[in-house]
């Protein structure tokens, strides 16, 4: 079981929604021109992306946003926790 192979899911039974990360990767997808695999690991573990220089690093040190918190919770986050289900 791995996030970045889409074999785990996170989620609320309580609160009704739940999502994985091969969900977020086929919508970034396209915007990016990053196939949804290669994605999916960018998006947990160390990896990094730097708005400013608009690329993926592997460290933080020039002001990058872990990949999982820019384009996975910071989304969740905005639609709210209760009326969010991607399904």
């Amino acid at each position: 079981m791995s996030p970045q192979n889409g074999t785990v899911g996170f989620g609320s039974g309580l609160h009704g929604w739940a999502f994985t990360l091969k969900q977020f990767a086929e919508m970034y997808a396209a915007k990016f021109g990053i196939a949804e695999e290669k994605l999916m690991r960018r998006f947990w573990g160390e990896n990094f992306y730097n708005n400013k220089a608009k690329k993926w690093e592997k460290t933080d040190s020039n002001g990058g946003v872990r990949g999982f918190c820019q384009f996975v919770m910071e989304n969740v986050l905005k639609v709210g926790w209760f009326s969010l289900y991607i399904g």
